[in-house]
């Protein structure tokens, strides 16, 4: 993981010292040449490396190309530096058309960076930076796609099952269902995909509030209302939901806090 982040960052320190001063636009065949000169000049301490920067570099002009556009900056960020969490929204996202060269690219230069970053913001429950990953879900590699995807259906019936019955030994924590961007991380996956569920985390919910009225339950509705249901019915009934959670004083975290 941490050679390509290292020649990732190497490479980017290379492209952008031939940046031009007005255009802003990298050149790419010059970078190459001053690459190549360093290798046959004898002034690089670790030839190896530096060859395989310039393998990646003549390879993959067009998918650097792309990493390096403003559109993916909080991608490129994950890429660096997989240990850091990202919180940012990602400004003038492109469009969410299949890119499978550089899906391919990815996969082949940094999945295990990837797999790194995906498996700390699990680990520390942080669905808005598993959300800034998501927003580039149409050129993922298919494996980290499928990874989000279980990882948040087992977290989703795991919460489920836990609100059928909220008095159990259960350790399975309900704290995800109350976070809004849990819901948006499920929008960018697909959210036909998870209606099914959400109706009867829906049903549950409102079940534990005539049962046992409690804010807890109408944090969930309320968080909920940031799932787009694909059924009208489903959308009017998470509406109305909301309308009454939001009254008795439901509310989303704020973004300034982060929520996680």
């Amino acid at each position: 993981m941490k050679s390509s982040s290292s020649n990732l960052a190497i490479l980017i320190k290379y492209l952008n010292d031939t940046k031009n001063e007005y255009t802003k636009k990298i050149d790419f065949g010059l970078t190459e040449k001053k690459i190549i000169h360093e290798l046959y000049s004898g002034k690089t301490a670790n030839k190896e490396k530096l060859e395989s920067i310039a393998q990646i570099l003549r390879n993959n002009y067009l998918q650097l190309q792309t990493l390096l556009s403003p559109e993916y900056t909080s991608l490129k960020k994950i890429l660096l530096a997989p240990n850091i969490l990202q919180y940012n929204d990602a400004k003038n996202l492109p469009d969410h058309q299949e890119n499978q060269a550089f899906s391919d690219f990815l996969e082949a230069h940094f999945l295990n960076e990837l797999e790194h970053y995906l498996s700390k913001c699990f680990t520390e429950h942080s669905y808005s930076s598993i959300l800034v990953l998501t927003q580039y879900i149409s050129v993922l590699p298919k494996k980290i796609k499928d990874s989000i995807i279980k990882k948040m259906s087992d977290e989703l019936e795991r919460g489920i099952a836990r609100t059928e019955n909220p008095n159990s030994n259960s350790d399975n924590n309900l704290e995800c269902l109350c976070n809004a961007n849990f819901y948006r991380v499920l929008n960018d996956l697909g959210a036909a995909h998870f209606e099914d569920s959400l109706r009867a985390l829906l049903k549950n919910s409102a079940i534990q509030i005539l049962q046992q009225e409690q804010l807890y339950f109408h944090r969930i509705i309320y968080a909920m209302s940031f799932f787009n249901a694909v059924s009208g019915e489903f959308k009017a009934d998470l509406d109305k939901a909301k309308a009454v959670s939001y009254k008795l004083g439901a509310r989303k975290t704020k973004r300034k806090k982060i929520a996680r």
